[in-house]
């Protein structure tokens, strides 16, 4: 008997998605993934701000794309408008050096973990630029997991 395997994935609370299929696991991160999940995870306390914001507002949530109410928190994610995440990190990479400027820390070993640069002072820099740039928005959960996606036409998140 021949089971198929299925995709698996991770949607953590601010809406970034961790693939555990099989094949992510067993296939090596490329350099410009590696830095993009470092450059994503440098800036996962500016994305739970602007969802904290959000909550805290006092308005009603609006999902940004389609004007439709954001029942719960559960169903909250913060997305990049205009420009893209991909938009802001491809920039900043071009303007240090390109991707293989970018050196990611290795692996702690302490059983969780992430993708981080090993340059704090770059980390530090991406992170301004980012808070300058980005224009966050509250989106529905299945409009950033999908619909949004679907729009990229490239695989890559478009947030």
């Amino acid at each position: 008997m021949t089971a198929a395997l299925g995709n698996y994935a991770i949607v953590h609370i601010d809406g970034e998605v961790a693939d555990f299929s099989w094949n992510a696991c067993l296939t090596p991160l490329n350099q410009r993934t590696q830095v993009l999940a470092a450059l994503r995870h440098a800036i996962t306390d500016q994305i739970a701000a602007a969802r904290n914001a959000a909550l805290n507002s006092g308005k009603p949530l609006v999902c940004s794309v389609t004007g439709t109410p954001i029942p719960s928190a559960a169903e909250l994610h913060i997305d990049h408008a205009a420009p893209t995440f991909l938009d802001l990190a491809e920039e900043f990479i071009a303007g240090n050096g390109g991707v293989d400027a970018f050196h990611i820390l290795p692996d702690s070993g302490t059983g969780v973990s992430y993708i981080e640069l090993e340059d704090k002072e770059l980390e530090e820099r991406w992170q301004g630029h980012h808070q300058e740039r980005a224009v966050l928005r509250p989106v529905l959960k299945r409009v950033n997991l999908s619909d949004l996606r679907r729009v990229s036409g490239s695989g890559t998140p478009t947030s």
